[in-house]
């Protein structure tokens, strides 16, 4: 039985049915008279008592290092100290102490009732006889302080779990009445830095919109009545801080009002949205590479006659002639064609293909013509491409990509009343840089250097230090993902380089990216002194489009040699299996009905055909593409006169 239970059990005038057990006291008493006079005084007393009796301070000691009494009975003065001597060991052991003298004194009263004693008594017949009165009430009021110190532990214990669960909920937490005033609040010291700290009495004014506070006055008011209560959440933003509010009523009136920081939900949010239009474009990109390779196919055999046949009428028309300036522009302008179809399948392809080394002022100067179609004429592109740039190690559809999302975003910065970009390529030579600690710098050596540069408003400092991140722009909504610039960076570094960007307020902006160099400036090309001739070598041309067969047969024969067209693959590969020496070079368009050009030199190769196969693709792939064997040549289509003859010539000499 615990002490409370003991109490309650004797002294709160309610005892339970049958004999209680007795309240047990330690007399600490050298006197035996007086211990005489206190045995007396409870032989009439109702609640029966235990006696210990002890003569000195030590013995007392002792008494409580092995269990604690109910009430310590003690004389002031005792044969070996005094008896105030034992209020600590009293106080630990958890039991009231009454301190008896024979003599009052108010300055020992004193001291024993600060040292936490329960009473002080001047020893006389009469106050020994009441006695167990005395101790009664003590024992009373020592359960009631008891039971007041556990209700204040449990409370703080509830409390100290409250405040635990709202540090852990990471919100402000405001209790208001029905008039809408903070009556208590808890406030995260991360939280009270951005929209203050309410003051308990004061209004919500200062922390949330009004429109907020009007509904949570609204709702708390109607608490009052009200059998069911909504909690509606509802959202605001402070500086770059995003908010929620729910209002959560209180039966009663008065509401509970949660502050939540949304803002990295807000984030992850505009992220997945931006994610997910990231997705949609690359699927319209998708769509429009393989809408492209089916143009583009249809659109070579569109140029094939036109451009053979100008090439032969050219040959026809003397020079000087009216006509002759008219096919000449014929034949460049198919010649132009034909390298707007290869840019535009050379951007739309999304594989991933191996780094090799690229001609750099070929690729950006193939970009650039994509980036001339794209932006207006008021903006001016000033371009100046240096052959000493050479050549890099690099995916060249990711060149592209660089380069037109560099020009755009130069275009872009310009006024609407348009402006000018500048581009330049050029080689640099990089010397040892001290290393500055967290700062990153290109090892030294030899590079290529691209510089765009636009003449815009320019960026602030703290624009500039965040424009390579992903999701980051300036543009209004809907105008931009704010992902060119950080694909441009992701790229850059993935090849060994690096980009640089220099802007300020008014002064335009400037991105530098640095390649390493694999080799000297670039390689020049001689021209050819004469077109070779065939000696008469048959050559067999299949094609599924009559109008191709029939302009590449004139300029195969044309060229010196015997030709042969079929538009049926199914046909080409029976005629040759029939009489595999009869023809010396086959030529095959890629995409046809039946069988395709690749599956037409599986089928020759299969069976032994030693004759060389030369494909003709508009896709403008290399022998590299396809196995090793397959094609002897790829030609591009349409394929001009001198192209043809080179490659038909050089083939047909290697067997």
């Amino acid at each position: 039985m615990t002490l409370a239970d003991t109490m309650s059990a004797h002294w709160d005038g309610a005892s339970p049915p049958g004999t209680p057990n007795p309240a047990r006291l330690l007399v600490v008493e050298d006197d035996e008279a007086h211990v005489e006079l206190l045995r007396r005084a409870w032989e009439s007393a109702a609640h029966p008592v235990t006696f210990d009796v002890v003569r000195t301070r030590a013995e007392a000691s002792e008494r409580l290092a092995n269990g604690a009494p109910d009430v310590i009975l003690t004389d002031f003065i005792l044969p070996d100290g005094s008896g105030l001597d034992l209020l600590p060991l009293a106080t630990r052991a958890g039991c009231p102490l009454v301190l008896m003298t024979s003599q009052g004194d108010e300055a020992v009263a004193v001291e024993a009732l600060r040292g936490g004693a329960a009473d002080y008594i001047v020893k006389t017949p009469a106050t020994l006889d009441a006695m167990p009165s005395t101790v009664s009430r003590v024992l009373r009021e020592h359960t009631l302080m008891v039971s007041h110190a556990r209700a204040e532990a449990a409370l703080r214990a509830s409390e100290e779990r409250l405040r635990a669960t709202l540090e852990s909920l990471g919100d402000i937490v405001l209790g208001v009445d029905e008039k809408g005033i903070v009556r208590d609040a808890h406030v995260p010291e991360a939280l009270a830095a951005i929209v203050g700290e309410p003051k308990v009495g004061g209004a919500l004014d200062d922390l949330i919109p009004p429109s907020i506070v009007a509904e949570v006055r609204r709702l708390s008011e109607a608490a009052a009545h009200a059998t069911t209560h909504q909690t509606p959440e509802l959202g605001f933003d402070r500086g770059d801080h995003s908010f929620v509010v729910r209002i959560c009523p209180r039966r009663g009136g008065g509401a509970t009002v949660l502050i939540r920081n949304d803002t990295a939900r807000r984030i992850a949010e505009r992220g997945r949205e931006e994610l997910e239009a990231q997705l949609r474009q690359t699927q319209r990109l998708e769509t429009i590479g393989t809408l492209t390779g089916g143009i583009a196919h249809d659109f070579n055999n569109l140029l094939v006659p036109v451009l053979i046949g100008a090439e032969l009428a050219q040959r026809e028309i003397p020079e000087g002639s009216p006509a002759r300036a008219a096919v000449d522009q014929m034949i460049t302008a198919s010649l132009q064609a034909r390298e707007l179809v290869r840019r535009l399948l050379m951007f739309s392809q999304h594989a991933d293909s191996a780094k090799v080394p690229v001609v750099l002022r070929r690729v950006v100067d193939d970009a650039l013509q994509l980036a001339r179609a794209a932006v207006p004429t008021t903006t001016e592109i000033d371009i100046q491409l240096d052959r000493s740039a050479g050549v890099v190690l690099a995916d060249s559809t990711q060149m592209h990509q660089v380069v037109l999302n560099l020009v755009l975003n130069a275009h872009q910065a310009l006024p609407p009343e348009g402006g000018r970009v500048e581009v330049t390529l050029d080689a640099v030579t990089l010397e040892a840089q001290p290393s500055v600690p967290g700062a990153s710098a290109p090892p030294p050596g030899m590079y290529a250097r691209l510089v765009v540069r636009d003449h815009g408003q320019g960026m602030p400092p703290d624009v500039l230090e965040r424009v390579f991140e992903p999701f980051f722009t300036t543009k209004a909504p809907g105008a931009g993902t704010g992902l060119g610039l950080s694909v441009v960076h992701g790229i850059v570094r993935s090849h060994g380089g690096m980009i640089r960007a220099k802007s300020a307020p008014g002064e335009g902006s400037t991105f530098e990216v640095l390649l390493p160099r694999i080799g000297g400036d670039e390689p020049t090309t001689g021209r050819q002194a004469s077109v070779p001739r065939g000696r008469g070598e048959s050559i067999l041309m299949v094609d599924d489009q009559p109008a191709v067969v029939v302009a590449q047969a004139r300029l195969i024969e044309r060229l010196g040699y015997r030709c042969t067209t079929l538009t049926n693959p199914a046909e080409a590969l029976a005629r040759v299996l029939a009489a595999p020496k009869e023809f010396d070079l086959i030529i095959t368009d890629l995409t046809m009905p039946e069988l395709t050009g690749v599956q037409l030199a599986h089928r020759l190769r299969a069976a032994g055909v030693q004759a060389p196969i030369v494909l003709l693709s508009g896709s403008w792939s290399t022998e590299g593409d396809f196995e090793v064997g397959l094609f002897d040549a790829v030609l591009p289509k349409p394929c001009d006169a001198v192209t043809m003859a080179t490659r038909l010539r050089a083939v047909l000499d290697a067997c």
